[in-house]
Protein backbone atom coordinates (compact mmCIF):
# COMPACT_ATOMS: atom_id res chain seq x y z
CA UNK A 1 0.00 0.00 0.00
CA UNK A 2 2.71 1.98 1.42
CA UNK A 3 5.61 1.05 -1.51
CA UNK A 4 7.42 0.12 1.93
CA UNK A 5 8.18 -3.24 3.61
CA UNK A 6 9.98 -4.25 7.07
CA UNK A 7 12.95 -6.77 6.40
CA UNK A 8 12.06 -9.07 8.74
CA UNK A 9 9.49 -12.59 8.43
CA UNK A 10 6.26 -12.79 9.03
CA UNK A 11 5.39 -15.64 10.53
CA UNK A 12 1.20 -14.67 11.40
CA UNK A 13 -0.89 -12.34 9.25
CA UNK A 14 -4.22 -10.51 9.78
CA UNK A 15 -7.00 -9.15 8.37
CA UNK A 16 -8.59 -5.99 9.81
CA UNK A 17 -10.84 -3.75 9.60
CA UNK A 18 -9.68 -0.41 10.88
CA UNK A 19 -11.54 3.13 12.46
CA UNK A 20 -11.91 4.64 8.98
CA UNK A 21 -14.03 1.63 7.78
CA UNK A 22 -11.57 0.08 5.33
CA UNK A 23 -10.02 -3.20 5.14
CA UNK A 24 -6.19 -3.94 5.54
CA UNK A 25 -4.39 -7.04 5.53
CA UNK A 26 -0.69 -7.44 7.54
CA UNK A 27 1.36 -10.84 5.77
CA UNK A 28 4.41 -11.56 3.82
CA UNK A 29 6.72 -14.56 4.22
CA UNK A 30 10.02 -13.57 4.24
CA UNK A 31 9.18 -9.71 4.65
CA UNK A 32 6.16 -7.49 6.37
CA UNK A 33 3.94 -6.11 4.18
CA UNK A 34 0.63 -3.97 4.75
CA UNK A 35 -2.07 -4.09 1.92
CA UNK A 36 -5.55 -2.28 1.05
CA UNK A 37 -8.30 -4.68 0.24
CA UNK A 38 -11.24 -2.93 -1.53
CA UNK A 39 -14.55 -4.18 -2.97
CA UNK A 40 -15.73 -6.29 -0.02
CA UNK A 41 -18.59 -4.16 0.63
CA UNK A 42 -19.97 -4.78 -2.98
CA UNK A 43 -20.30 -8.28 -1.86
CA UNK A 44 -24.20 -9.45 -1.34
CA UNK A 45 -24.81 -13.00 0.45
CA UNK A 46 -27.72 -14.55 -0.20
CA UNK A 47 -29.64 -18.09 0.78
CA UNK A 48 -30.26 -20.53 -1.63
CA UNK A 49 -32.63 -23.63 -0.41
CA UNK A 50 -31.50 -27.08 -1.15
CA UNK A 51 -33.96 -30.35 -1.50
CA UNK A 52 -32.28 -33.63 -1.24
CA UNK A 53 -34.93 -36.52 -2.00
CA UNK A 54 -34.17 -39.96 0.20
CA UNK A 55 -33.08 -41.53 -3.03
CA UNK A 56 -30.31 -38.87 -3.22
CA UNK A 57 -29.31 -39.34 -0.09
CA UNK A 58 -29.06 -42.70 -0.06
CA UNK A 59 -27.02 -42.54 -3.22
CA UNK A 60 -24.39 -39.79 -1.12
CA UNK A 61 -24.09 -42.81 1.60
CA UNK A 62 -23.36 -45.08 -0.65
CA UNK A 63 -20.83 -42.86 -2.08
CA UNK A 64 -19.17 -42.01 0.69
CA UNK A 65 -19.50 -45.49 1.78
CA UNK A 66 -17.35 -46.63 -1.42
CA UNK A 67 -14.59 -44.09 -1.40
CA UNK A 68 -14.17 -45.18 2.58
CA UNK A 69 -13.51 -48.84 1.33
CA UNK A 70 -11.20 -47.89 -1.35
CA UNK A 71 -9.52 -45.82 0.86
CA UNK A 72 -8.98 -48.72 2.78
CA UNK A 73 -7.80 -51.56 0.05
CA UNK A 74 -4.98 -48.76 -1.06
CA UNK A 75 -3.40 -48.59 2.49
CA UNK A 76 -3.89 -52.10 3.24
CA UNK A 77 -2.40 -52.97 -0.02
CA UNK A 78 1.29 -51.28 1.18
CA UNK A 79 3.90 -54.31 0.61
CA UNK A 80 0.82 -56.87 -0.04
CA UNK A 81 2.89 -59.26 -2.29
CA UNK A 82 2.45 -62.94 -2.83
CA UNK A 83 5.64 -65.33 -4.14
CA UNK A 84 4.86 -67.37 -7.16
CA UNK A 85 7.24 -70.48 -7.77
CA UNK A 86 8.24 -72.04 -11.10
CA UNK A 87 5.07 -75.01 -11.44
CA UNK A 88 7.76 -77.77 -11.46
CA UNK A 89 8.55 -76.71 -8.21
CA UNK A 90 5.65 -75.88 -7.08
CA UNK A 91 3.47 -78.98 -7.92
CA UNK A 92 4.63 -82.55 -8.67
CA UNK A 93 3.54 -83.87 -13.10
CA UNK A 94 1.06 -80.84 -13.35
CA UNK A 95 -2.39 -81.52 -14.57
CA UNK A 96 -5.18 -79.17 -15.69
CA UNK A 97 -7.69 -81.05 -14.14
CA UNK A 98 -9.36 -79.13 -11.36
CA UNK A 99 -7.94 -81.13 -8.86
CA UNK A 100 -5.94 -79.44 -6.40
CA UNK A 101 -3.77 -82.05 -4.04
CA UNK A 102 -1.22 -81.87 -5.85
CA UNK A 103 -1.01 -77.80 -4.78
CA UNK A 104 -0.67 -79.31 -1.25
CA UNK A 105 -2.68 -78.62 1.81
CA UNK A 106 -5.04 -75.49 1.65
CA UNK A 107 -3.15 -73.98 4.33
CA UNK A 108 -0.64 -72.88 2.57
CA UNK A 109 -2.47 -70.50 -0.18
CA UNK A 110 -3.42 -67.37 -0.22
CA UNK A 111 -6.98 -66.54 1.49
CA UNK A 112 -9.58 -64.89 -0.63
CA UNK A 113 -11.61 -62.62 1.77
CA UNK A 114 -11.74 -63.59 5.49
CA UNK A 115 -10.31 -66.96 6.26
CA UNK A 116 -13.42 -68.61 7.87
CA UNK A 117 -15.00 -68.02 4.31
CA UNK A 118 -12.94 -70.86 2.52
CA UNK A 119 -11.72 -69.15 -0.05
CA UNK A 120 -8.36 -69.71 -1.11
CA UNK A 121 -6.09 -68.90 -4.23
CA UNK A 122 -2.43 -69.61 -5.04
CA UNK A 123 -0.34 -69.14 -8.62
CA UNK A 124 2.92 -70.28 -10.29
CA UNK A 125 4.37 -69.84 -13.42
CA UNK A 126 6.47 -71.38 -16.03
CA UNK A 127 8.34 -70.07 -19.75
CA UNK A 128 4.93 -70.38 -20.98
CA UNK A 129 2.72 -68.70 -19.01
CA UNK A 130 0.84 -67.98 -15.29
CA UNK A 131 -1.28 -70.79 -13.14
CA UNK A 132 -4.15 -70.10 -10.81
CA UNK A 133 -5.48 -72.48 -7.89
CA UNK A 134 -8.66 -71.21 -6.38
CA UNK A 135 -11.19 -73.16 -4.20
CA UNK A 136 -14.05 -72.09 -2.41
CA UNK A 137 -17.49 -73.02 -0.58
CA UNK A 138 -19.24 -69.82 -2.22
CA UNK A 139 -22.76 -70.67 -4.48
CA UNK A 140 -22.51 -71.15 -7.73
CA UNK A 141 -24.55 -70.65 -10.96
CA UNK A 142 -24.71 -68.04 -13.90
CA UNK A 143 -27.24 -66.88 -16.07
CA UNK A 144 -24.39 -65.31 -18.64
CA UNK A 145 -25.62 -67.55 -21.20
CA UNK A 146 -29.30 -66.97 -20.84
CA UNK A 147 -28.94 -63.05 -22.64
CA UNK A 148 -27.19 -61.61 -25.87
CA UNK A 149 -25.00 -59.69 -24.31
CA UNK A 150 -24.31 -61.66 -21.13
CA UNK A 151 -20.68 -62.73 -21.79
CA UNK A 152 -20.17 -58.85 -21.33
CA UNK A 153 -21.71 -58.78 -17.74
CA UNK A 154 -20.08 -61.70 -16.79
CA UNK A 155 -18.77 -60.75 -13.21
CA UNK A 156 -22.11 -59.79 -12.72
CA UNK A 157 -24.34 -62.53 -13.73
CA UNK A 158 -23.28 -65.21 -11.28
CA UNK A 159 -20.69 -67.50 -9.86
CA UNK A 160 -17.76 -66.40 -11.80
CA UNK A 161 -13.52 -65.62 -10.37
CA UNK A 162 -11.31 -63.45 -11.93
CA UNK A 163 -7.50 -62.45 -12.36
CA UNK A 164 -6.83 -58.53 -12.27
CA UNK A 165 -3.40 -57.36 -13.83
CA UNK A 166 -1.27 -54.59 -14.34
CA UNK A 167 0.67 -55.36 -17.65
CA UNK A 168 1.95 -51.93 -18.77
CA UNK A 169 3.80 -48.74 -17.34
CA UNK A 170 0.79 -46.94 -15.94
CA UNK A 171 1.55 -46.13 -12.22
CA UNK A 172 -1.70 -44.31 -11.21
CA UNK A 173 -3.95 -45.92 -8.76
CA UNK A 174 -6.50 -45.79 -11.61
CA UNK A 175 -6.71 -48.04 -14.43
CA UNK A 176 -4.44 -47.24 -17.47
CA UNK A 177 -2.87 -48.05 -20.01
CA UNK A 178 -2.51 -52.64 -20.03
CA UNK A 179 -4.51 -52.89 -17.18
CA UNK A 180 -6.83 -55.69 -17.76
CA UNK A 181 -8.95 -57.92 -16.18
CA UNK A 182 -10.01 -61.91 -17.35
CA UNK A 183 -13.14 -63.41 -15.64
CA UNK A 184 -14.44 -67.03 -15.63
CA UNK A 185 -17.34 -68.47 -15.48
CA UNK A 186 -19.81 -70.97 -17.32
CA UNK A 187 -21.67 -70.80 -19.84
CA UNK A 188 -24.09 -73.82 -20.62
CA UNK A 189 -21.80 -76.42 -19.59
CA UNK A 190 -18.50 -75.18 -20.38
CA UNK A 191 -15.80 -72.52 -18.32
CA UNK A 192 -15.12 -69.40 -20.75
CA UNK A 193 -13.51 -65.99 -20.65
CA UNK A 194 -14.04 -62.36 -20.71
CA UNK A 195 -11.46 -60.26 -21.66
CA UNK A 196 -11.31 -56.96 -19.83
CA UNK A 197 -9.03 -54.14 -21.45
CA UNK A 198 -9.39 -50.87 -19.45
CA UNK A 199 -7.36 -48.67 -21.46
CA UNK A 200 -7.19 -49.20 -24.91
CA UNK A 201 -6.98 -45.74 -26.78
CA UNK A 202 -6.56 -47.73 -30.93
CA UNK A 203 -9.80 -49.73 -30.24
CA UNK A 204 -12.46 -48.97 -31.82
CA UNK A 205 -15.55 -47.44 -30.83
CA UNK A 206 -17.51 -50.34 -30.93
CA UNK A 207 -15.04 -52.67 -28.79
CA UNK A 208 -15.83 -51.46 -25.57
CA UNK A 209 -19.02 -51.07 -23.45
CA UNK A 210 -20.38 -48.68 -20.35
CA UNK A 211 -21.58 -50.05 -17.24
CA UNK A 212 -24.17 -47.92 -15.97
CA UNK A 213 -23.98 -46.84 -12.35
CA UNK A 214 -26.42 -44.00 -10.34
CA UNK A 215 -23.20 -43.43 -8.40
CA UNK A 216 -20.28 -43.61 -11.21
CA UNK A 217 -20.38 -45.52 -14.84
CA UNK A 218 -17.47 -47.20 -15.90
CA UNK A 219 -16.48 -47.35 -19.36
CA UNK A 220 -13.82 -50.00 -20.84
CA UNK A 221 -12.06 -49.57 -24.56
CA UNK A 222 -12.10 -53.28 -25.23
CA UNK A 223 -14.27 -56.39 -23.99
CA UNK A 224 -13.56 -59.16 -25.73
CA UNK A 225 -14.53 -63.18 -25.17
CA UNK A 226 -10.78 -65.00 -24.94
CA UNK A 227 -10.89 -67.80 -27.92
CA UNK A 228 -10.72 -71.30 -25.82
CA UNK A 229 -6.90 -71.57 -27.48
CA UNK A 230 -5.35 -67.99 -25.72
CA UNK A 231 -6.51 -69.91 -22.09
CA UNK A 232 -7.05 -73.43 -20.01
CA UNK A 233 -9.71 -73.67 -17.30
CA UNK A 234 -10.69 -76.78 -15.47
CA UNK A 235 -13.97 -76.45 -12.79
CA UNK A 236 -14.84 -79.17 -10.54
CA UNK A 237 -18.17 -78.28 -8.76
CA UNK A 238 -19.87 -79.81 -5.86
CA UNK A 239 -16.62 -82.16 -4.97
CA UNK A 240 -17.89 -82.77 -1.33
CA UNK A 241 -18.19 -86.27 -2.87
CA UNK A 242 -15.09 -86.66 -4.35
CA UNK A 243 -12.25 -88.06 -2.62
CA UNK A 244 -9.40 -85.80 -3.66
CA UNK A 245 -6.88 -88.12 -2.24
CA UNK A 246 -7.86 -91.33 -3.99
CA UNK A 247 -8.93 -90.07 -7.41
CA UNK A 248 -6.25 -91.15 -9.74
CA UNK A 249 -7.68 -90.61 -12.77
CA UNK A 250 -8.70 -86.62 -13.35
CA UNK A 251 -11.53 -87.54 -15.72
CA UNK A 252 -13.57 -89.60 -13.67
CA UNK A 253 -17.04 -89.09 -12.32
CA UNK A 254 -17.14 -86.28 -15.37
CA UNK A 255 -18.62 -86.53 -19.17
CA UNK A 256 -16.26 -86.62 -22.06
CA UNK A 257 -14.47 -83.82 -21.55
CA UNK A 258 -13.41 -81.23 -24.39
CA UNK A 259 -10.08 -81.08 -26.51
CA UNK A 260 -8.16 -77.69 -26.59
CA UNK A 261 -5.75 -76.97 -29.10
CA UNK A 262 -2.10 -78.38 -29.36
CA UNK A 263 -0.48 -76.95 -26.42
CA UNK A 264 -2.68 -76.78 -23.88
CA UNK A 265 -4.34 -79.80 -21.37
CA UNK A 266 -7.53 -81.57 -21.84
CA UNK A 267 -9.79 -79.74 -19.24
CA UNK A 268 -13.13 -81.23 -17.75
CA UNK A 269 -15.26 -78.23 -16.81
CA UNK A 270 -18.67 -80.29 -16.65
CA UNK A 271 -20.82 -81.06 -13.60
CA UNK A 272 -19.29 -84.89 -12.32
CA UNK A 273 -21.86 -87.59 -12.53
CA UNK A 274 -23.66 -88.00 -9.38
CA UNK A 275 -22.85 -84.99 -7.81
CA UNK A 276 -23.27 -84.63 -4.12
CA UNK A 277 -25.76 -83.08 -2.56
CA UNK A 278 -25.18 -80.36 0.10
CA UNK A 279 -23.50 -76.60 0.27
CA UNK A 280 -21.74 -76.27 -3.01
CA UNK A 281 -18.15 -76.71 -3.10
CA UNK A 282 -15.75 -76.05 -6.13
CA UNK A 283 -12.07 -76.17 -6.83
CA UNK A 284 -10.47 -75.24 -10.08
CA UNK A 285 -7.58 -74.48 -11.84
CA UNK A 286 -6.43 -72.07 -14.67
CA UNK A 287 -4.08 -71.38 -17.34
CA UNK A 288 -2.75 -68.44 -18.90
CA UNK A 289 0.09 -68.16 -20.99
CA UNK A 290 2.15 -64.92 -20.91
CA UNK A 291 0.84 -63.68 -24.72
CA UNK A 292 -2.74 -63.37 -23.76
CA UNK A 293 -1.77 -61.59 -21.10
CA UNK A 294 0.14 -59.33 -22.60
CA UNK A 295 3.66 -60.04 -21.61
CA UNK A 296 6.43 -60.99 -24.28
CA UNK A 297 8.06 -62.94 -21.53
CA UNK A 298 7.50 -64.20 -17.91
CA UNK A 299 7.70 -61.22 -15.92
CA UNK A 300 9.32 -60.77 -12.44
CA UNK A 301 6.87 -58.95 -10.86
CA UNK A 302 3.51 -57.56 -11.18
CA UNK A 303 0.42 -56.15 -9.70
CA UNK A 304 -2.72 -57.94 -9.49
CA UNK A 305 -5.84 -59.24 -7.62
CA UNK A 306 -7.71 -62.40 -7.57
CA UNK A 307 -11.35 -61.98 -6.53
CA UNK A 308 -14.31 -64.24 -6.35
CA UNK A 309 -18.26 -63.54 -7.26
CA UNK A 310 -20.65 -65.74 -5.51
CA UNK A 311 -23.83 -66.24 -6.64
CA UNK A 312 -27.59 -65.37 -5.33
CA UNK A 313 -29.46 -68.49 -4.58
CA UNK A 314 -30.91 -68.55 -7.90
CA UNK A 315 -27.91 -68.52 -9.03
CA UNK A 316 -29.04 -65.70 -11.96
CA UNK A 317 -27.02 -62.88 -10.49
CA UNK A 318 -24.09 -61.92 -8.65
CA UNK A 319 -24.66 -61.83 -4.54
CA UNK A 320 -20.85 -60.50 -3.52
CA UNK A 321 -17.72 -60.23 -4.21
CA UNK A 322 -14.52 -61.59 -2.26
CA UNK A 323 -11.01 -60.70 -3.29
CA UNK A 324 -7.61 -61.18 -2.66
CA UNK A 325 -6.65 -57.52 -2.31
CA UNK A 326 -8.75 -54.77 -3.58
CA UNK A 327 -12.08 -53.59 -2.43
CA UNK A 328 -14.78 -56.47 -1.80
CA UNK A 329 -18.76 -56.11 -2.62
CA UNK A 330 -21.00 -56.73 0.75
CA UNK A 331 -23.95 -58.55 0.24
CA UNK A 332 -26.96 -56.38 -1.87
CA UNK A 333 -24.41 -54.28 -3.44
CA UNK A 334 -23.18 -56.06 -6.19
CA UNK A 335 -26.08 -55.09 -8.77
CA UNK A 336 -24.43 -51.88 -9.55
CA UNK A 337 -22.67 -53.08 -12.43
CA UNK A 338 -20.32 -49.65 -12.95
CA UNK A 339 -18.32 -50.12 -9.87
CA UNK A 340 -18.77 -54.02 -10.16
CA UNK A 341 -16.65 -53.22 -13.71
CA UNK A 342 -14.56 -50.61 -12.26
CA UNK A 343 -11.03 -51.38 -10.86
CA UNK A 344 -8.64 -49.79 -8.50
CA UNK A 345 -5.16 -50.90 -9.78
CA UNK A 346 -3.68 -48.91 -6.51
CA UNK A 347 -5.52 -51.57 -4.02
CA UNK A 348 -3.51 -54.72 -5.74
CA UNK A 349 -0.91 -56.24 -4.35
CA UNK A 350 2.22 -57.40 -5.87
CA UNK A 351 2.96 -61.15 -7.42
CA UNK A 352 6.72 -61.54 -7.14
CA UNK A 353 9.00 -64.46 -8.70
CA UNK A 354 9.61 -66.50 -5.67
CA UNK A 355 11.12 -69.97 -4.04
CA UNK A 356 8.53 -73.08 -3.59
CA UNK A 357 6.12 -73.01 -1.10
Amino acid sequence: MTHQRQSWETFGGDFIKATNGKYYTAAGKTFHAISRVEGLDDFAIRTQPLSITPEQQRLNTRGREVLVMQGRALAAARGKQIEIAKIASRTNDFQLDGLVEEWGTPNRMTPIGPEKAGNKSDAAYDERGLYLVLMGETPSGNSASKTHDGWKRAFSTGFAFDLSIRTGNARGRDAGLGDKRVVFYRHGDAYVATLYDYVQPEAPADAGATFASDISPTRLDRVVRLPPETFGVAVREDVLGVNLTTLDDPTEGFDEPPTLPDGLPDTPTKRPKNAASGPPKWTAEVFLPWSTLGFAEPPKEFRGDVSIMAANAAGDDTATRTAWSSVATPAGDAADEGLEAAILPGSWGTFRQGKSK
